[in-house]
């Protein structure tokens, strides 16, 4: 307790945390309130600082972090996205391609064995370099080259022809990320007896 009056106002001004500058070397009590004061002052210096300005700071933080988060996934999203587009997109244009190289493996076994044509004792041949065909609608995008590499031989009197048929279909540029390119081939023969007409089959 503090007695005198000079030591109760000096009590009165550090609980209300004003810290007096008084140094009172023989006076234990005011010793005591002063170092306690400066503490208590200290302690309300910490606690009094404003709470919504460090709940701020880390709420701004988690918000940076939150953004961050959801811009790599919505980039990883588009991406994901993109990537299946463009594979379904290559999917669909290798079918048709497929189709395209198809078509004009049969337009050129058509050629060879050609069953409108004129009986006659002699092979068809081949044609020299690949031929383009022209395609329409949804296969009018793609360029398809026929080529014909055949062999003759004869077996007694009979002449047989051996024709490979391939067909390539491409469509896009060659440096282009979307070129597609299939390939279709097929092998026949065709048979000519001199003996049997007038179709002068085998």
């Amino acid at each position: 307790m503090c007695r005198s009056s000079r030591l109760k106002a000096y009590c009165a001004d550090l609980t209300r945390h004003r810290v007096v500058l008084a140094i009172l070397v023989y006076d234990r009590c005011a010793l005591r309130l002063l170092r306690s004061a400066l503490h208590e002052r200290r302690v309300t210096r910490y606690v009094a600082q404003p709470f919504a300005e460090r709940q701020g700071g880390f709420s701004l933080v988690s918000a940076i972090f939150i953004l961050v988060v959801l811009a790599v996934l919505a980039a990883g999203i588009v991406k994901l996205s993109t990537t299946q587009h463009a594979s379904a997109s290559l999917d669909l244009q290798g079918v048709r391609a497929y189709q395209a190289a198809r078509a004009g493996v049969e337009w050129g076994i058509y050629r060879i064995l050609n069953p409108d044509a004129a009986p006659s004792v002699v092979l068809p041949s081949c044609w020299g370099a690949a031929e383009t065909l022209p395609l329409a609608q949804d296969l009018a995008s793609f360029t398809v080259a026929v080529s014909c590499l055949g062999a003759t031989t004869t077996e007694l009197n009979r002449s047989i022809g051996v024709y490979r048929i391939s067909a390539v279909a491409t469509f896009g540029a060659t440096t282009s990320p979307y070129r597609v390119s299939r390939t279709v081939e097929a092998t026949v023969s065709k048979c000519i007896d001199p003996a049997n007409t007038p179709t002068y089959e085998c």
